[in-house]
């Protein structure tokens, strides 16, 4: 991999992951501290580390279709495939998490929604690979003509992320926990328009 590329691959992972903390942060509902926390600190350790696990286990739901983008993104470039090669692999990987699931959580309904945002996502970091810049912003505004463009790209991933949510709803049933998939759709819709603010800021 040229160090160019690396350097790239390493900004948008990096920006991926926070964004990923972010939204969890939001979506995952902090319990408030109790008067047996405060007087007995061993149960506020252990409540704060439940707490930190159930953000981590969401934010790593988030990232779950953007690694593989990303990862996908970077070897077409790196190893000169086709996008289908890739889309192979993801559906290769995702057959260990479906033959894995014993508890009937993912679905192929599921991962149909998911490929269809982890096309766009392929679609989006490829431009910020192919772009000039060292920082995420940068590769932004030189991968899209303008804000008008990336504003696009973030309603299309949007749409196709509250799709995901929308199916995995569906396919959970009286699993689902509904109050959690709403926290989470509003914080990534939230944390898209802060995106877009914060790279194309007046």
């Amino acid at each position: 991999m040229s160090n160019t590329l690396g350097k790239k691959f390493s900004i948008c992972l990096k920006n991926a992951t926070q964004r990923a903390y972010q939204i969890a942060g939001k979506a995952t509902a902090v319990k408030p501290v109790g008067v047996w926390e405060v007087m007995v600190p061993i149960i506020f350790i252990m409540n704060f580390f439940a707490n930190r696990q159930r953000r981590d286990l969401f934010a790593q739901n988030v990232l779950f279709t953007k690694k593989l983008a990303l990862t996908g993104a970077r070897d077409i470039r790196k190893n000169d495939l086709a996008k289908d090669d890739i889309h192979k692999r993801i559906i290769a990987q995702t057959d260990q998490v479906l033959a894995a699931d014993e508890a009937g959580v993912y679905s192929e309904a599921i991962r149909a929604s998911q490929m269809e945002e982890i096309d766009l996502l392929i679609e989006h970091y490829l431009k910020l690979l192919d772009a000039e810049g060292k920082t995420y912003p940068q590769l932004v505004r030189a991968a899209y003509p303008g804000r008008v463009a990336f504003q696009g790209f973030l309603n299309s991933l949007g749409r196709a992320e509250k799709n995901v949510v929308e199916t995995a709803r569906k396919s959970l049933g009286p699993q689902t926990d509904t109050r959690a998939m709403n926290r989470l759709l509003a914080a990534t819709l939230n944390s898209h328009k802060r995106e877009f603010d914060e790279i194309f800021s007046p």
